[in-house]
């Protein structure tokens, strides 16, 4: 199994939809007679106001008794196959969101494997299967939303949003120390309201600034520091992103690359002497679609080019140079530029159009025009084609 190391101990812990919300930790358990939802899971999803209450009690594996607070029946979407789940809402601290027992594992015939971390079940289109996350299960790379945050407010600690630290605030040290000044704390303005103008001042015992080697320095300099070595010795982590476009009919992915964790996973590629020796470290971080990122762009790379080869700068697509090349020449229209284009146009991915732009384009006078054109729109069609199949 590609997603298990082994040799592992380790739980299944599985990602489903329940209701409008991924649950990217819950403990599939046979032991268990009941499935449970952790109070915590409630809130996260925001359904407090919909549980009944429930008289059950349960008893753990030590004979201790937990009697449930409360108790609700939501819908759970295995694959293509959808089940409405009767859970017990206890209100106890737990790792995990919830916990999947025999009752679910019996109603989808479900046959779970904790050695390969997956479980399989039978539907209309064959036998799905539901792999588990061995990150989640280990508590690796989980996201601060369930993990140190929670254990600091859980400790009284007071988290507050929508603020921007303006400066520290900074007294004369009167201790032996070397340093002149202090920090005792801070000033911030409220961003997420700008009706509010009034400043914040936290005072604190210890300040801690982690705002990134980008943002930290300045702070430093707006609270009055005047060390010749901020910003002067900054040091950025090499990164290099990679933007993937994957087809939904194409491949089944059970959730959007920007849904669960904050961290989503965390692929380590060894060398081929030795798996500890480590060559590649890939981060998949929770990047929501970016209007400028999405498969749109290709065709503003199309008319972008376009527009740089007619020699004009007027705020209109490929359309528009469709409908001077039905009325007029390439050569006439595009001069010099015409021989760059044969350049320039595979620089726009015609793979990433979606499939009813190509076949515009593949109807359109530029691609007879054109080659370089007809002959990228005609492989990317072919290619769709062929993958849907």
């Amino acid at each position: 199994m590609s997603h298990v190391k082994y040799p592992h101990d380790d739980p299944l812990v599985i990602m489903l939809k329940v209701r409008q919300d991924y649950l990217h930790t819950l403990l599939v358990d046979k032991g268990s007679v009941v499935d449970v939802l952790f109070k915590r899971a409630i809130e996260v999803i925001g359904l407090k106001d919909f549980v009944k209450a429930s008289t059950t009690t349960v008893i753990s594996f030590n004979g201790s008794k937990e009697s449930a607070t409360d108790k609700i029946t939501l819908p759970v979407q295995e694959g293509s196959e959808t089940t409405f789940v009767k859970f017990i809402v206890i209100d106890v601290e737990s790792k995990y969101l919830g916990i999947l027992g025999r009752s679910w594992l019996h109603s989808i015939r479900a046959v779970p494997s904790t050695y390969h971390l997956a479980l399989r079940f039978p539907t209309d289109y064959g036998v799905y299967k539901i792999k588990g996350s061995q990150a989640a299960a280990t508590g690796d790379k989980r996201g601060t939303d369930i993990t140190w945050l929670v254990d600091a407010v859980d400790n009284g600690a007071m988290i507050l949003t929508g603020c921007k630290a303006e400066r520290f605030i900074l007294e004369k040290n009167h201790s032996v120390r070397i340093r002149k000044k202090k920090c005792v704390g801070l000033i911030a303005s409220i961003c997420s309201n700008k009706n509010i103008t009034k400043r914040l001042e936290i005072k604190a015992k210890v300040m801690i600034s982690a705002s990134g080697s980008l943002l930290t320095p300045p702070l430093m300099l707006s609270s009055g520091l005047r060390n010749p070595n901020i910003e002067k010795k900054l040091h950025l982590h090499p990164v290099l992103m990679v933007w993937g476009y994957f087809p939904e009919t194409l491949i089944d992915l059970p959730r959007k690359t920007f849904q669960g964790g904050i961290i989503t996973s965390l692929h380590k590629i060894s060398s081929h002497e030795s798996e500890s020796d480590v060559q590649i470290i890939i981060d998949a971080p929770t990047l929501r679609p970016h209007p400028d990122l999405t498969v749109t762009s290709e065709e503003r790379i199309l008319d972008a080019i376009l527009l740089w080869g007619a020699h004009t700068n007027r705020l209109c697509g490929w359309q528009a140079v469709d409908a001077y090349v039905m009325s007029s020449t390439p050569d006439l229209l595009f001069g010099d530029r015409f021989l760059l284009l044969n350049t320039l146009l595979p620089l726009a991915c015609f793979l990433l159009m979606p499939l009813d732009l190509l076949k515009k384009l593949k109807k359109n006078i530029l691609g007879i025009r054109i080659p370089v054109i007809g002959q990228l729109v005609m492989e990317a069609i072919e290619y769709l084609d062929t993958g849907m199949q």
